[in-house]
């Protein structure tokens, strides 16, 4: 128990791929890659979009760089993440990333309006739900740990879309084990079945040899002269 707590302090306040100079590890990745992009002197091999998404993905990457790490806020952090792993998806699965980083955009636009009843929380917690959804494990590592970032300031519409996701996997769950069960007593009720067709086969063909030895009986024996 004493081991669990610890951990649960250790893992709340740290920052998990976060290099030496207070950035993370992907963004040195990703500014790597475009200095590559840009470089005259290493051609292409295919030709690479830089268009409108590509720019509004560094716009807002460059906006939330112009403030120390020790500063931004838990919500700056969690943006940058996503954008900037939505940009490494870029070389993989362009359409999808693309998608997701236009999501994004039109949520960091709402966060950074800051009016009353702004409910971007809500939709940056649907907007985490919506990325599970797609196979690639990274986007779901990524998913949990701009989750980590935003959980002291959840509010009350944020915390029910999270409820109404998890009761729909209990649902889901509960209809795949009755499912499942029904199944089993179909098959118990076919092999319940299947073994008195196997006893009622066994009691006739014992009748048959019965009957069979009762007619070896009254055939008469030949006698020798």
């Amino acid at each position: 128990k004493q081991w669990y707590q610890r951990r649960v302090a250790i893992t709340a306040g740290e920052k998990r791929g976060i290099a030496e100079d207070g950035r993370f590890w992907v963004y040195h990745l990703l500014t790597s890659s475009l200095s590559l992009l840009t470089d005259e002197n290493f051609p292409l091999v295919n030709e690479f979009p830089l268009d409108d998404e590509w720019q509004a993905l560094w716009g807002v990457i460059d906006e939330i760089e112009t403030k120390e790490p020790k500063i931004r806020t838990p919500q700056e952090w969690a943006f940058e993440l996503l954008f900037l792993n939505a940009g490494i998806l870029v070389f993989e699965e362009y359409d999808h990333a693309t998608t997701i980083i236009g999501d994004v955009a039109e949520c960091f636009e709402k966060h950074r309006k800051k009016v009353k009843g702004n409910k971007w929380k809500s939709t940056f917690v649907d907007l985490l739900l919506t990325l599970l959804s797609y196979e690639s494990n990274m986007l779901r590592n990524v998913v949990g740990e701009s989750f980590r970032y935003l959980t002291k300031s959840l509010d009350e519409d944020a915390l029910d879309l999270l409820m109404d996701a998890i009761e729909s996997q209990d649902d889901e769950g509960e209809a795949i084990d009755n499912d499942n069960e029904s199944g089993s007593d179909n098959e118990i009720d076919n092999e319940d079945e299947v073994s008195e067709s196997i006893d009622d086969n066994e009691l006739s063909s014992e009748d048959g040899s019965d009957e069979s030895v009762e007619k070896k009986e009254k055939v008469p024996t030949a006698t020798l002269r």
